[in-house]
């Protein structure tokens, strides 16, 4: 049986879902809430069909955000972007997806580079994979991303079987007796938040829950 945790938890607005024509009123908006950390999408149109902000969003957010920086990418090849964005930005968290060309050593150079390193499952991946993964890589691994929609598109409902995929993740990270965080992106509202909380997540990511809000301290504290 699974059991409940009581934590707090973290929530990590996604810029990708805020008024990018007025972002630096946007950060400020955020910068004036509870909210720990600031959720980046880094899409290359190859990994993903969609293609992100530029890259120079980070330049923007790292200079005018009180907020740790919680970047994902959705890229082919990862290192190529560790190298490039590691330089706009010194504290946060890089993610990269288990598909991604070299991820091991993608997770190697993030650390190297004193980052919280994160790894990624979408919902289309096989989780005997993520589990093998976990198993023989934990030591470098400080976050899993658990996506609760295909990524690269926004608007889509959210996957009833990511809670499902958390308890499973908690569990085995229970059994290394680990203390890598569990965030989930995609989806995330107010009525499956408390399932995810009671399945092990520690970070939850919301865009449009919080953006399309009219106040945004509020929804991050109902998330909560």
């Amino acid at each position: 049986m699974f059991k409940k945790r009581k934590q707090k938890i973290q929530i990590s607005p996604s810029i990708f879902a805020a008024d990018t024509l007025n972002l630096e009123k946007e950060i400020k908006l955020i910068n004036k809430t509870s909210c720990e950390m600031i959720h980046v999408d880094i899409m290359d149109g190859i990994f993903v069909p969609n293609v992100s902000l530029p890259l120079s969003i980070i330049d923007v957010l790292n200079k005018k955000s009180n907020k740790i920086l919680d970047v994902h990418l959705m890229v082919k090849k990862p290192i190529d972007f560790i190298n490039n964005i590691s330089k706009k930005f010194k504290k946060g968290i890089i993610t990269i997806h288990l598909e991604a060309e070299k991820p091991l050593e993608a997770l190697e150079l993030i650390k190297k580079l004193k980052f919280k390193a994160g790894v990624v499952i979408k919902p289309e991946t096989s989780f005997k994979k993520m589990d093998k993964f976990l198993k023989e890589n934990h030591e470098l691994i400080d976050n899993v991303l658990v996506m609760g929609v295909t990524p690269g598109f926004s608007g889509q409902k959210f996957k009833k079987e990511t809670i499902n995929t958390v308890k499973n993740i908690r569990n085995i990270l229970d059994e290394l007796k680990s203390k890598i965080t569990i965030e989930v992106d995609g989806g995330v509202n107010d009525k499956n938040m408390k399932s995810l909380k009671d399945a092990g997540a520690n970070i939850l990511v919301a865009g449009s829950y919080i953006f399309s809000s009219k106040d945004y301290e509020k929804s991050i504290k109902e998330l909560r």
